[in-house]
């Protein structure tokens, strides 16, 4: 007879929590590599394939419009670490305009 081995799985808090994270640290390098490039054409053409990555993520029913929020939060502190507050807000605005974009074409 054979004996069932179960196996543990992670919280969906806790899976949510990493996704979240590395939605972040992608939405982070892409506004980094934007600035980095003097906000160029092919940077801005990144964020808004990251913008649409995130929205499509984001649209899955167990997420919302907090989550994204929760994302450009955690982004605009860690842009801030590295560029300011000023950047920092620049950068995030650029992000949130792409994804209010990418919604506009969705609706």
């Amino acid at each position: 007879m054979r004996k069932s081995v179960s196996v543990p799985i992670a919280p969906p808090r806790v899976v949510a929590t990493r996704e979240v994270a590395e939605h972040v640290a992608r939405c982070v390098a892409t506004m980094v590599y934007y600035h980095k490039d003097g906000w160029s054409w092919s940077g801005a053409k990144l964020v808004m394939e990251e913008a649409d990555a995130l929205s499509t993520w984001a649209s899955v029913p167990r997420l919302n419009e907090q989550v994204i929020q929760a994302v450009l939060k955690s982004m605009g502190r860690e842009l801030a670490d590295r560029f300011g507050p000023e950047i920092s807000c620049r950068l995030v605005d650029e992000f949130a305009r792409a994804l209010d974009e990418i919604r506009d074409r969705r609706d």
